[in-house]
């Protein structure tokens, strides 16, 4: 009752698509056979909902895929409220007379495009439709002759309502498994930081963001290093990587861990 009331209140929304991809089916059709070789997608003839692909451009200038997920997004209820790390975070820490403190970090690789969902889920999340040659072309079984076949992904989308909860709780309940240290250890906002007195490292994840911080540099690197390995075997890429230093940025602010400063 409550789909058929939004569907019948709520303003019908056109998807926005990447001027160049939608330029011609040609086109389009490439990008979706990339898709398909970088193991992103399936193809179905019962599609639920319509994503479209635009993209924006990263720090580094290369761009984001990014999806316009806002007609399935109204399906899907409000994500529940979850625990951030943020400055604030940092902030909260205290070191003792004398202590430094060391941060070093990491970075998943392509995180939300390396979380895979099933096909039930997927079926929310499908491009517009490839012509049924396209297959033989592209030397796969798969199309319905004569019909039509719809892409959907099998990655969660950056547009999706839930997809940011969802690379959150992955990534911080995989670094603090992984890390042999006990649950106080991952600090967020919303609970007292632990001592740094005894040593023990912390660990913030925030999103495809790791940062282990701590007075021993030693115990700091040996933490990352484990957790990366076990994200390594998991099947995620990491990349930069960088080991126990005083001097790091770390979620919009620079951290002097030598004189004990956040900005």
């Amino acid at each position: 009752q409550s789909w058929g009331k939004l569907l019948d209140t709520e303003p019908a929304i056109i998807p926005y698509m990447d001027v160049e991809v939608r330029s011609s089916i040609d086109t389009y059709e490439d990008f979706v056979h990339t898709l398909f070789l970088n193991n992103m997608i399936s193809f179905t003839s019962d599609p639920i909902d319509i994503v479209t692909p635009f993209f924006v451009a990263k720090k580094d200038g290369r761009l984001r895929l990014v999806w316009d997920c806002r007609v399935a997004n109204r399906r899907f209820v409000t994500s529940p409220p979850i625990s951030m790390p943020s400055g604030t975070t940092w902030s909260a820490l205290e070191l003792d007379a004398g202590d430094d403190l060391f941060v070093a970090q990491s970075d998943v690789k392509d995180f939300f495009y390396s979380l895979g969902i099933n096909s039930d889920l997927g079926r929310h999340f499908c491009l517009p439709p490839v012509r049924s040659s396209s297959f033989a072309k592209w030397g796969i079984s798969g199309g319905q002759q004569g019909g039509k076949s719809w892409p959907f992904l099998r990655v969660v989308p950056m547009g999706w309502s839930w997809a940011f909860w969802i690379a959150q709780r992955v990534h911080a309940y995989q670094a603090w498994t992984s890390s042999a240290l006990s649950f106080d250890r991952l600090i967020h906002d919303h609970a007292p930081p632990p001592s740094l007195s005894d040593k023990v490292p912390v660990i913030i994840a925030y999103c495809d963001n790791l940062e282990v911080a701590g007075t021993d540099p030693v115990a700091v690197n040996v933490v990352k290093d484990r957790v990366v390995a076990h994200l390594r075997g998991l099947g995620f890429g990491v990349h930069e990587e960088t080991s126990a230093s005083v001097l790091s940025t770390s979620l919009g602010c620079d951290i002097d861990g030598h004189r004990g400063i956040i900005s």
